[in-house]
């Protein structure tokens, strides 16, 4: 492969106006560096690419012969059934476990952790509907100020992250929590929710909240407990 010309500044325009400012000498020194160590970079990857395709087709030939063909869905239901004939319930309870915190977020796994000790939390929906109340549409629902005391790094994931812990039965909505009255309050006079209101009023509509608690299952709680890291 041919050599790649050497860098330089010296009659490049930069180069000149460099000259001519306080520094300038340095900054050109500088320069030239970076421009040296990129195209030594570059060099070597063109290398690289000169001699590396009998390889790269070597690789994958393997590669692909390894793998073999995707197996038939009758082999994988066939093993499934097999399993489930010798396994016992504590194996079968376990391989759910490692499934479910295998597709867990770190968010969802903060969520999971705070509803652990069986507190629940405030949770409300927002419908829409005509003035005259009927065919009411869901607009928002999952809000709640759970991401706050989680500390979770996406607050604005909260409801993404409830259902899909609802999808693993790791979570129940149940029916208002009366003891928590002032906690629905302050929800319901969070900025998202009055900008959710307003957006459907604007509309022409008619905002509607349905308050919710939310909190953790018997699976979740079992799920917790069986998995949870042990405090140092």
């Amino acid at each position: 492969m041919k050599s790649l010309p050497k860098p330089s500044l010296t009659n490049s325009l930069v180069g000149k106006l460099l000259q001519r400012v306080p520094g300038g000498e340095f900054a050109q020194e500088q320069l030239e560096k970076i421009e040296n160590r990129v195209l030594q970079e570059l060099k070597g990857r063109l290398d690289q690419v000169d001699r590396g395709p009998s390889v790269a087709v070597l690789n994958l030939s393997v590669t692909q012969r390894g793998r073999g063909k995707p197996r038939a869905p009758s082999d994988l239901l066939r093993d499934l059934l097999d399993a489930s004939n010798t396994q016992s319930r504590d194996e079968a309870l376990t391989g759910f476990h490692a499934r479910v915190l295998a597709s867990l977020l770190p968010d969802e796994a903060r969520i999971l952790s705070l509803l652990s000790d069986g507190r629940s939390f405030p949770l409300i929906n927002i419908s829409a509907g005509t003035l005259m109340g009927f065919s009411p549409r869901t607009v928002e629902e999952g809000i709640s100020s759970l991401g706050k005391y989680a500390s979770v790094r996406c607050p604005e994931l909260v409801p993404v992250y409830i259902q899909r812990l609802k999808f693993w039965g790791l979570v129940q909505i149940e029916a208002e929590d009366s003891d928590q009255e002032t906690e629905y309050q302050m929800l319901e006079a969070d900025d998202v929710v009055r900008k959710v209101i307003a957006r459907i009023e604007e509309g022409g509509e008619r905002a509607r909240i349905a308050r919710r608690a939310l909190k953790i299952s018997d699976i979740g709680r079992t799920l917790w407990f069986e998995s949870k890291v042990a405090k140092e």
